[in-house]
């Protein structure tokens, strides 16, 4: 999986994950100052489930423990 830096300003951070042999990728938003990650799979919000493009930017950006709303 390819992750590209869309738009950074210091604590909103925008990335665009992009999977082998897939045309379109998703977009994964991430703020550094309430470390809140939104993903445009809706993955999260349809199951209550972290999406594996969520988590890679989460693990990306050195977050070692999961906010308690994700759990």
């Amino acid at each position: 999986m390819v992750m590209n830096e869309l738009t950074s300003d210091g604590k909103l951070h925008a990335y665009e994950l992009i999977g082998e042999g897939q045309k379109g990728g998703y977009l994964v938003q991430f703020n550094s100052d309430n470390c809140t990650v939104a993903c445009s799979c809706k993955m999260f919000e349809s199951t209550g489930l972290l999406c594996r493009h969520a988590l890679r930017v989460i693990n990306m950006k050195n977050v070692t423990k999961l906010p308690a709303r994700y759990i």
